[in-house]
């Protein structure tokens, strides 16, 4: 049975999301081409900070044998 004196009330949960991706779909760097620059674009609600992990995964080239990896690195861009 439902209380008349009960008091109800409602609230308004608002997601925002900020999308984080790379400049380019894929990257083709040369052996002896040094360091590779990567750029990482946000889209969608700036008005709130976002972190991100950026690391490098071994696929074709095996690292210590045919490249070398800075550690993992985080991103953090700010409101704005």
């Amino acid at each position: 049975m439902r209380n008349p004196d009960a008091v109800c009330v409602m609230y308004r949960l608002q997601l925002e999301w900020s999308i984080l991706g790379f400049s380019q779909s894929h990257y083709v760097v040369c052996e002896d081409a040094g360091t590779l620059a990567v750029t990482i674009e946000r889209t969608g609600a700036l008005n709130h900070s976002s972190t991100v992990a950026v690391r490098v995964r071994s696929m074709s080239a095996k690292e210590t044998s045919d490249f070398a990896a800075k550690s993992e690195s985080i991103v953090e861009f700010l409101p704005g």
